[in-house]
């Protein structure tokens, strides 16, 4: 008989092991309890101002229908904002080391893409980007094209 594991779906485990976590799973549960506080406030607030406005153009029934779906989308999207805040918080955090990451290497292979071959075989210092791969294709280079 295996033991049930307490884990999230998002892999968060309440037990203490071996695993890293970023975010600690009472710090994930307070999150997501005041996510679905704001998914409710929220529903409520924007929907009946969204059904009020809505009435006046519509039908009342078809308004509150309306006002309903445009509250609960807004609720939805300030759930998922405040349940992936700390996450955010963690990239927030290292965002000039990723930032510097991706110049450093979107930046070195456009140089690449639009300097010519010609160009980047012609000074010394860029020599080794232009040597043969294989002996083979040595040999072939140290003898010329026709040899």
């Amino acid at each position: 008989m295996s033991k049930s594991t307490s884990r999230s779906p998002f892999g968060w485990s309440n037990r203490g092991g071996n695993a890293v976590t970023v975010i600690e799973a009472p710090v994930a549960r307070s999150y997501r309890r005041r996510a679905t506080i704001a998914f409710w406030v929220i529903l409520g607030v924007v929907g009946l101002l969204a059904a009020t406005v809505a009435s006046h153009y519509l039908h009342p029934i078809v308004g509150a229908v309306l006002g309903g779906v445009i509250g609960a989308a807004c609720g939805a999207v300030a759930f998922a904002l405040i349940v992936a805040w700390p996450v955010l918080r963690v990239f927030w955090h290292w965002l000039t080391e990723i930032v510097l990451g991706l110049v450093a290497v979107y930046g070195w292979t456009w140089v690449m893409q639009s300097t010519p071959m010609w160009g980047r075989c012609s000074s010394s210092s860029w020599s080794w980007a232009c040597r043969p791969r294989s002996a083979r294709s040595a040999a072939a280079s140290w003898r010329g094209p026709g040899v």
